[in-house]
């Protein structure tokens, strides 16, 4: 870096960055290292509660039809099916809720905040934010383009994510 350039430190990790390096994390400069470290922990959180969200609805499903096995009135069991899987969508979309956590983001270390008061988001601000994920293939797409930082439900919702560990740093406080 020639002497004329005002030198640039990553927001996150403090390193000094070169222009090849550069990256930006919610406005703010940060390394590539860290830029790509906290998207990657976004994708694995998100994957886990895709994951978990799945394996809760075949649970439910193979639980509820081995109760069929018992009961002789089909249309019971159909409610019981559409109920309990609208429980678990609905619970889906809201589960950034919990203090701004989903378990894949307890997990992964990161959190997601209101942008204005900087406080936990809650089940409402959570369902919002993930209005998006109900339009196909936005899931996949979010998933590649994670690295922006915030994404479209982000905006709809004030909200933004966090690393815990560096919440404190400069592209997070």
């Amino acid at each position: 870096m020639d002497d004329n350039q005002a030198k640039i430190s990553c927001g996150i990790c403090a390193n000094e960055i070169s222009s090849f390096q550069k990256k930006s994390l919610y406005e703010h400069p940060v390394c590539s290292k860290c830029y790509h470290n906290f998207a990657i922990r976004r994708q694995i959180a998100f994957l886990l509660d895709v994951i978990l969200y799945l394996f809760t609805v075949v649970f439910v499903l193979v639980f509820i039809e081995l109760i069929g096995l018992l009961l002789t009135d089909n249309s019971v069991i159909t409610g019981i099916e559409t109920l309990l899987t609208l429980i678990i969508f609905l619970v889906f979309y809201m589960k950034d809720g919990f203090v701004g956590y989903s378990l894949g983001k307890y997990i992964m270390g990161v959190r997601v905040i209101n942008r204005t008061s900087k406080k936990p988001i809650g089940i409402i601000s959570s369902f919002i934010r993930n209005l998006p994920l109900m339009i196909t293939c936005v899931p996949i797409i979010i998933l590649f383009t994670i690295y922006k930082g915030a994404r479209i439900g982000d905006k709809w919702a004030n909200t933004y994510v966090i690393w815990n560990k560096y919440k404190d740093k400069l592209p997070f406080n």
